[in-house]
Order: C-alpha cells, then structure tokens, then sequence
C-alpha cells in the first residue's frame, strides 16, 4: 500500500533494518554531504507525497559527495540497502564476491576518498539481552559480523594464475535496539570496535538523540 508502516508487530524487526537504513541516510546530509543519486525515497510529482520505496532483499543505493572546504579533497561515499555478494560459484571470475555461499549485507557503507576505498557494514538486529540487568547486544548478533568479514572481499588473480581471496571489509557492526548507551560503551563489544567488529545501539530518541553510532560513522568517513 505504499507505508513502511504497514505490518505486525512481529515484522517490527523488518521496520527497524529500513529505519536504520534511512537514518544513516540522514547523518549523511546532516554531515554536508550531497546526495548525487539515491532510490529510496521517491514522489511521482512535485507535492506529492513521498514514497518509501525499500524491499527487504532487493539492493537500494544512495551516492554522496563531498569536498573539503579546508583541503579541497574530494570525497564519494556509497550506502547500499541489502548488498549482494555472490557465491564462489556464481562469482568465477574477478571482482567481489564471498568465499563460499550468496552473502547478503543489510547496509554498506562505501567511502572513497585520497585514492582508498573503506567498507563497513552495519547490520541491524531487533534484539537484545540483559546482562548483569544491562541491555546488550546478543553474542549470536556479533558472530554475524565475524562471518560477514571472513567471508566477504575479492577474488584476484595470483602471480601464478590461480585465484585468491582478499578480505574487503574495514568494519563490522551489529546495530540493536537500546537507548543505554552507557552501558552499549561499558560492553566488550564496543571496546572491539578498535578492531573492526562490535555493536552499538540505536533507537529514535525525544532528547538529545543518539550518539555512540553517529560518532563512530563520523570517524570511519572522515
């Protein structure tokens, strides 16, 4: 019918992953970048209303750039909804892929910029668990992102003719639904996001917002 809205309650995890999509969406523009191209929100006129036109599976992209005031470097980022990377089979030649079976990210991050490319991938989860009567992220959540950057990267042709594999992704976060962000900082897998795979929490907010998530974004960017 045209509403993210419309759905029970027991689909309220699939309304999370679009809502997490579209915030990051969000810092991006908040951020001064521009928004070049993007397909996920559509109008079919001027003053009609606006359509939000995400499928869960079914890859959307928003392209933005930016350029230095100060340095003048020029900067492209790519944010993918659900980024297919295709099996070993699939893949037989070059280029991205995953090592084994069809790997299918939630949201990509993609920032290009002096002459690197950086890859994140942040993975919405609608759960969460108390320890020690704190609100965490499940370790089920986190030993997702393991696999995502295990599996995920390239396939290069070796000096001997033969393919090889090479990891691509930078980073790896579970994002899950909390607004403790104390004790999200207080969690061993906020401390393991200095090694590239951890959690950080996110949920609409009345008061000063979110923080940890968008901090942690405004760095890998930048």
């Amino acid at each position: 019918a045209g509403s993210v809205a419309e759905m029970s309650l027991k689909d309220a995890w699939e309304l999370y992953e679009y809502w997490v999509y579209l915030y990051v969406l969000d810092l991006f523009a908040e951020w001064g970048w521009d928004c070049v191209a993007q397909g996920a929100l559509t109008t079919s006129q001027p003053g009609a209303p606006i359509v939000v036109d995400l499928v869960r599976g079914v890859q959307s992209r928003a392209t933005f750039e930016r350029t230095d005031p100060g340095t003048g470097e020029y900067s492209l980022a790519n944010v993918t909804f659900h980024r297919q990377f295709p099996s070993r089979r699939a893949n037989k030649g070059l280029g991205q892929g995953a090592m084994t079976v069809t790997r299918d990210v939630d949201i990509l991050v993609e920032v290009e910029s002096s002459g690197s490319v950086r890859r994140l991938v942040l993975d919405p989860k609608y759960r969460a668990e108390l320890v020690d009567e704190l609100v965490s992220c499940p370790p089920s959540a986190v030993n997702d992102m393991h696999v995502y950057r295990d599996a995920i990267g390239r396939w290069e042709m070796g000096a001997a003719g033969a393919r090889h594999f090479v990891q691509a992704l930078d980073a790896a976060v579970a994002v899950f639904p909390s607004h403790d962000e104390a004790a999200a900082a207080s969690s061993i897998f906020y401390e393991s996001l200095d090694d590239g795979i951890g959690a950080l929490p996110l949920l609409p907010s009345d008061g000063t917002g979110p923080q940890l998530l968008p901090d942690y974004l405004a760095a890998f960017v930048t």
